[in-house]
């Protein structure tokens, strides 16, 4: 239940519910040795780009509390949140949970007679793994919010320097099973929208951060993401494309 009160306290945009629950004080998790626990990474805020969700809605710009820090076994990355529990291999095994924005309303004339789709709710395991070739995150979720499905993804990233920046390039794959999909992707017949009931879909993303110091300090990043949605879903009359765009610009403090 703790992951699931910060869960809702992060969706809210509260900093404090991330402090809080990185706070925790668990015997038996993290490194047995490990010094005291001390906040290292980044807290700040940032203007986010959320690409469209479905046809007849706009795209979303907020301001959003920026969080990519360790403290202690507890992480935040962005919207993705947990505890790490056993050692594996160059990570650990992970509890995660994942603060998402995929609901929408539907209180338009195209999309009358549709539900509205809440936002998801997913927790589940996870791993994070840095090495020599880079960073590779896994991790497998089920939403116990509205769709009941079953999602899965995998991230690679990297790090490198050059012209005075900060470069971390991404590649990422994506898997939503067929309940996911259907919450929200699929239709009911009305007099603007064909019915469809998607199965599983795979999507694939490429993204980029770039990070600048402005400070002693401060840190500026820029981050741009594209995905290519699965067919499941890119064919569904929901569908604004094949692809779905986002970005963030964000100003932190970083915290060592």
């Amino acid at each position: 239940m703790t992951l699931l009160r910060f869960a809702y306290g992060f969706r809210r945009g509260v900093i404090a519910a991330a402090l809080s629950i990185s706070a925790l004080s668990i015997p038996g998790i993290g490194t047995a040795q490990a010094p005291a626990a001390h906040l290292d990474g980044d807290i700040g805020l940032a203007m986010v780009r959320d690409p469209a969700p479905s046809r007849g809605v706009s795209a979303r710009t907020r301001l959003w509390p920026y969080l990519f820090f360790d403290y202690g076994p507890a992480f935040v990355r962005i919207d993705t949140f947990g505890l790490r529990t056993v050692p594996m291999g160059a990570g650990s095994l992970e509890l995660v949970g994942r603060a998402s924005r995929d609901g929408f309303d539907t209180g338009t004339p195209l999309l009358a007679g549709q539900h509205a789709r809440r936002d998801s709710l997913p927790v589940g395991l996870g791993s994070w793994q840095e090495t020599r070739a880079g960073v590779f995150d896994v991790n497998v979720l089920r939403d116990i919010g509205p769709s009941h499905g079953w999602t899965a993804d995998f991230t690679w990233a990297a790090q490198f320097e050059a012209l005075g920046l900060t470069w971390y390039p991404q590649l990422g794959l994506d898997h939503q099973d067929a309940r996911y999909d259907d919450y929200y992707a699929g239709t009911v017949r009305t007099a603007t929208l064909s019915a469809w009931r998607p199965g599983g879909a795979t999507g694939r993303s490429v993204a980029m951060m770039v990070e600048r110091a402005v400070g002693r300090d401060w840190i500026a990043g820029l981050y741009l993401r594209r995905r290519w949605l699965g067919h499941a879903v890119a064919d569904s009359p929901l569908s604004r494309g094949s692809t779905a765009d986002s970005a963030f610009f964000a100003i932190s403090r970083r915290f060592r």
